[in-house]
């Protein structure tokens, strides 16, 4: 998992942190930005989208 391995957390956090809201994951199912955006700012993390697409 990129995410997890960005922000130094296992995986299993991030299913369990999830989990605990109400949305039922596992390893791999991508997961929405909003989804880590909220999970990277509890850990002190900004999450930002990246821009993606050709340059002109």
């Amino acid at each position: 998992m990129d995410f997890a391995d960005r922000i130094l957390v296992r995986p299993a956090e991030i299913i369990k942190w999830l989990f605990l809201r109400g949305k039922v994951k596992h390893l791999d199912l991508e997961i929405g930005f909003y989804d880590m955006k909220e999970f990277a700012d509890g850990y002190g993390f900004i999450c930002e989208r990246e821009a993606v697409g050709k340059d002109e």
